[in-house]
């Protein structure tokens, strides 16, 4: 893709090139290219070329839409996608961009496997240190509804959790480019998910 010059427009990467095609994988939101100058495999490995290249089609591993005038704008990573219990597809990243906007957030993971609405893992900035437990409550009790007030039902969080170990590359959680593993938060948590859900209180501390 590549961005016209007289039609620039923020959060898109461009619409495509001449000659080239991009289409979105309707179950995954996958973004799929297919161009005559796109690679025909990876040498020597048959096996890892099948699982990029289906039916010609390049498999990005990006998930994207494209707008009405032809703007493709990426939204996430394939592999972070995950499915609720009523085996909705939670794309995370459109969702976790509402809630960094709040100045007590420091870094945030949407998770949700097992359970059936997404929760939004948290945490707490330098700034929310200033204030008071029951201060903070307030603004993300008042943070959920106005983001889910711009949300599909199925992708409405249910709960914030402040967490109180810190995510770092040395605990794992965090890649040497400070991304966010959430195979590994999973890894970790997982298992508490559930009674999570389930607990009254929309601001959990843990």
């Amino acid at each position: 893709t590549l961005m016209p010059f007289k039609d620039i427009q923020s959060g898109s990467v461009g619409i495509p090139l001449a000659n080239s095609e991009v289409k979105i994988e309707a179950e995954t939101g996958e973004v799929c290219t297919k161009a005559p100058w796109q690679m025909t495999g990876y040498y020597n490995e048959p096996e890892k070329t099948a699982e990029v290249i289906k039916d010609g089609w390049i498999h990005t591993g990006d998930q994207g839409e494209i707008t009405k005038d032809g703007h493709l704008r990426l939204t996430g990573r394939v592999k972070d996608t995950f499915k609720t219990t009523k085996g909705e597809y939670i794309v995370p990243g459109p969702i976790e961009f509402k809630f960094v906007k709040s100045n007590f957030i420091e870094q945030i993971c949407i998770v949700g496997l097992g359970v059936p609405q997404p929760m939004a893992m948290v945490n707490l900035s330098e700034i929310a240190a200033e204030f008071d437990k029951e201060e903070i409550e307030v603004e993300f009790n008042e943070l959920l509804k106005t983001a889910n007030a711009e949300l599909q039902g199925y992708e409405k969080v249910k709960k914030i959790i402040v967490m109180k170990e810190a995510w770092s590359v040395e605990n794992g959680i965090l890649t040497p480019t400070l991304k966010i593993k959430r195979n590994q938060l999973d890894k970790k948590y997982k298992a508490a998910y559930h009674d999570w859900f389930a607990e009254s209180a929309n601001v959990l501390w843990k």
